[in-house]
């Protein structure tokens, strides 16, 4: 074997190594879609939650609505509250409850905390598909939206 063909396959063994080692790390980065049920709310920085059932879930926001209903959307009680923590919250109004046709629930607004919001509907859900439209970092910063889905036994 020649000194150049060593040398190509060397450098092709050493980039497939690297690739192999900094690829798991990359994919941590990735958002994790899945809801993940959170122990203290004053612990998480900032962002949107959902809580149900007596405990409390991070979700994943979706800076657009998607075209079909969520798989992993989280499946809550008749009542559920949507938790939101920013450095700066935006005018209540901003802040809703709908349906998956777009129609507003009357939402009642809990702002007893600072910098946390909690929106929860005035009446109880019908079983489907809902989400939560929040704005947020102020006026350049989107919409975020958190689907989940009420059932009728809450699981």
């Amino acid at each position: 074997m020649s000194t150049r063909t060593k040398a190509v396959i060397g450098i092709g063994f050493g980039a497939l190594v690297l690739v192999a080692i900094g690829a798991p790390f990359l994919l941590m980065l990735l958002p994790n879609p899945v809801p993940t049920r959170v122990t203290e709310m004053s612990a998480q920085v900032a962002g949107a939650y959902i809580g149900t059932g007596g405990a409390v879930y991070r979700v994943f926001p979706r800076a657009e609505q998607p075209d079909t209903f969520p798989a992993d959307s989280l499946a809550t009680d008749t009542r559920p509250t949507v938790w939101v923590q920013y450095r700066q919250l935006d005018t209540l109004d901003s802040y809703g409850l709908h349906t998956l046709s777009g129609a507003a629930v009357a939402a009642e607004h809990d702002t007893s905390r600072p910098n946390l919001l909690g929106i929860t509907p005035a009446a109880p859900l019908a079983p489907g598909g809902y989400y939560a439209e929040i704005p947020r970092d102020g006026l350049y910063g989107g919409t975020d939206y958190l689907y989940f889905s009420v059932t009728a036994s809450g699981e």
